[in-house]
């Protein structure tokens, strides 16, 4: 992975845990929530071309304004995909959940909580960044009207998208945006 779009003190300031997790973790968090959240996204064009600008320095103040309303969605992510790692902890024998002299074992349920907390705080960003995008189609060319969700069946709180769509994941994604706005 290259560059980040977040900083590790950025990601402690919308999640004060992780002040007390390694750096190396926390880096393999923001990594995981910025290619596998902040790509679906944005689509693979648009984001290829926020990474380029930002790893050359030359990012567009368009395209600033996209990475500046990223980073909570890439902050909390990252709290989604880092609580695993706050949680337990993998050994050759199997998993092993960490206490400290002052607390105890975090319980499966409060991960839970603390996760769909995350995710539902993602969301949140996320439907406000697609609408941006949406509003101000003409500044982001790449991200086109292919983006845009396709029509959808709802059943039961699953988006089935039409079938032979090229983008499925995405658009489901999107989908799941679109009918929270």
């Amino acid at each position: 992975m290259g560059i980040k779009l977040i900083t590790e003190k950025e990601l402690d300031e919308v999640w004060k845990p992780s002040e007390n997790l390694q750096a190396n973790k926390k880096s393999k968090a923001i990594e995981e929530a910025q290619e596998l959240q902040l790509y679906k996204i944005l689509g693979a064009e648009f984001y290829d071309e926020i990474i380029e600008q930002a790893t050359a320095n030359t990012v567009t103040a368009d395209n600033q304004i996209i990475i500046d309303k990223s980073k909570k969605i890439i902050a909390y992510w990252a709290e989604f995909y880092a609580l695993d790692a706050v949680y337990a902890n993998a050994f050759n024998k199997g998993f092993n959940s960490p206490n400290s002299e002052y607390g105890g074992v975090a319980e499966s349920e409060a991960m839970k909580d603390n996760k769909r907390t995350a995710n539902q705080k993602a969301d949140e960003y996320t439907v406000r960044l697609i609408k941006y995008l949406c509003d101000n189609r003409a500044l982001y060319p790449l991200y086109d009207a292919k983006d845009e969700p396709t029509e959808n069946l709802r059943m039961s709180g699953f988006v089935f998208p039409k079938s032979g769509d090229e983008n499925r994941e995405r658009n489901t994604v999107l989908n799941k945006i679109k009918n929270n706005i």
